[in-house]
């Protein structure tokens, strides 16, 4: 989206405006388009309508919650320890930053206190072979006492 001099500039609400325009034309709100381009002033703003992709609101609004889903996950170093959890779009836009990350760690704290799959496969077999120890045990016991 190439707008006349603002193309290194933060994002302005000229533009947001523009991407409001168009995604209500595009989903088919023309009457809603037309009130809020007129009372914005947005089609007076320099920008080419065919340098603005179809969708772009909603594009910008995904990738920004999905920068807002990673920046969660790291760590103060920039890293992320274990696994990379998903937040729901409702989460990320009711929360603020730091309650994104504390969400992260609780759920982070709630894995390492569950038993992986691995180690719980791993105590019902032994819990299993324990059994059949004992059953075995207590078969040669029994064969044992009618031989003697």
């Amino acid at each position: 989206m190439n707008t006349s001099n603002n193309s290194h500039r933060s994002l302005t609400s000229e533009v947001v405006n523009y991407l409001i325009y168009r995604y209500l034309q595009e989903s088919g709100f023309t009457h809603t388009a037309f009130s809020f381009g007129s009372e914005s002033a947005v089609t007076k703003i320099n920008i080419d309508p065919n340098n603005v992709p179809p969708g772009s609101l909603v594009t910008f609004i995904q990738k920004g919650l999905q920068y807002l889903e990673m920046e969660a996950n790291v760590d103060a170093e920039g890293e992320i320890e274990g696994e990379y959890h998903m937040i729901s779009p409702e989460e990320l836009i009711t929360n603020d930053i730091d309650q994104l990350r504390q969400m992260i760690q609780d759920r982070k704290e709630v894995e390492r206190s569950r038993p992986t799959q691995g180690s719980e496969r791993k105590r019902k077999k032994e819990d299993r072979e324990s059994r059949d120890k004992e059953r075995d045990q207590v078969v040669r016991e029994k064969e044992g006492s009618k031989e003697g």
